[in-house]
Formats: structure tokens, sequence, C-alpha cells
């Protein structure tokens, strides 16, 4: 295992693999302008500092599991098949920035695993790093450097940049989720109540239930949908829902095996 009592730079570097496992650094690290074809890891690290990954391509997976940074992990104007940030802490900001020109480009990464990653903040509005007077790119609605897959059960933070954003863009954002966990949507509510945005955190719990009626299957739908509408599902009235589901379902069988003749 690699340990540096102080900053180190990976500059330039074009490679199949890039393997930082288990390192120890001392200060910064900073990882710019490097081609990986493969993989990219640094699964058990630990940086003391920053850790800056710009201006990179992963064409494979970047494995940052269980990944421990002192500061602020920064991936700016890079982009990998899959950035696996599971289990990592990250005790300042996880930032994804993207400058204009790179945004325009329309490159982006395929999937970010984010299954019980720890953050302060997420800040994913520094494209606006140096642009006060750009804030029309910088707009909430519009500017979005994240992934369209995203898998983020157990993802933990405190505060998100640019929080008073439309909801419309958060019911995107959660809906990149492959698979629905309500977590997601507590946690937002959760900080959006923590900046005053009560309305806006009530909105988003309506939308788990939403998304909560659209995963399930047939049965759980029809009892979250009763619950919700008319509050007729206790446990009691399960087996009036389960007989009306045998009707249905026979009734469907039934018509299906009629018109086969």
């Amino acid at each position: 295992d690699i340990s540096v009592a102080r900053d180190s730079t990976f500059d330039g570097l074009k490679t199949p693999n890039m393997d930082l496992s288990g390192a120890t650094i001392g200060g910064d690290l900073l990882i710019t302008n490097v081609a990986v074809s493969k993989r990219l890891q640094l699964v058990h690290a630990n940086i003391a500092r920053n850790l800056t990954i710009s201006s990179s391509q992963i064409v494979g997976i970047a494995k940052l599991s269980h990944l421990r940074v002192g500061w602020d992990f920064a991936f700016r104007n890079s982009t990998a098949e899959t950035l696996d940030l599971s289990n990592a802490n990250v005790d300042g900001d996880f930032v994804i920035a993207s400058d204009r020109r790179f945004v325009k480009s329309g490159v982006k990464s395929g999937a970010f695993i984010l299954t019980n990653t720890k953050v302060d903040e997420v800040n994913d509005s520094l494209a606006c790093y140096h642009s006060i007077q750009r804030r029309e790119f910088c707009d909430a609605g519009t500017y979005d450097p994240w992934p369209s897959k995203l898998q983020m059960g157990g993802f933990v933070y405190r505060d998100f940049t640019s929080i008073d954003r439309p909801y419309s863009w958060w019911v995107n954002w959660l809906g990149r989720e492959s698979v629905f966990t309500p977590r997601e949507y507590d946690q937002l509510a959760t900080v959006l109540r923590s900046n005053d945005l009560n309305e806006m955190a009530d909105t988003v719990i309506e939308g788990k239930t939403n998304a909560e009626i659209a995963s399930s299957d047939i049965l759980t739908r029809l009892r979250l949908f009763l619950n919700r509408s008319i509050g007729l599902a206790s446990p009691r009235f399960y087996p009036f829902l389960y007989f009306w589901m045998l009707l249905f379902i026979l009734d469907r069988k039934s018509t299906r095996l009629n018109s086969s003749h």
C-alpha cells in the first residue's frame, strides 16, 4: 500500500488500470488529465485532505468504495462508466462540477453508486465556479451534471447546494434510482425541512407514496391506493381484497381461454 505524508499528483497518465487501493495520503490527492481504459481503484484509501479527479476519463469503473476523505471530494469535468462510492465517507463536500463547455459536449458518466455513502454537503452547482456573472448557466432547474442512473440506498448528506429547486428537478433526480427505496425520499425531505422548505418536503413525501405504488405489485398497489384514498386498507379488509383479486385473476384467465377457442 502507498503511504505518502504530503500532497500527491498524477497528471497526464494513460493506463489500462490505476490501483491506489489502501493508499494513505497525508495531504491532497490530485488525479488530472488521466485516461484509464479499464479500472481506477481507490478502495479503502485514506485521503487526509482533498481528493480531486479532474479532466479525466475512466472508460470502465472508478471503484472508490470504503474511501475516506478528510475534506472535499471533487469530480470535475470527468466521466466514468460507473463511479462507485459505496460505503465511502467524505467529511466535506461531494463536488460534481463541470464547466460550460464540458456540459454542452453532452458527455456524462453512466452511473453513480452512492449506497451507504456519507458526505457533508452535495455541491453540484460548482460549474458556477468563477461564474457568479453566469447565473443563467448555473440555474438549478437546467444545469444537471448527474448521470442517468443512480443507486442511493442509504446515501446520507447534511445539505445540498442550490436546495431551492423546482419539484420537477427533484422528481427527475430521485427517479434515476433503479430500485425504489423510501430512504432517499426521507433523506431529501429532512434536508429540505432543515432549509425551511417544508412545503416542498411535504410534496417529496407525497411523491414517495406515488413511487411506492408505482414500484409495487398489483395487490400492494391496491392496498396503498385504498390506504391513501379512503382509508379502508386495514388488516380486517385484507380477505376481501384478496378475494376480489382472485376473482379478477380467474376472470382474466377465463377470458384468455375463451378467446383461444
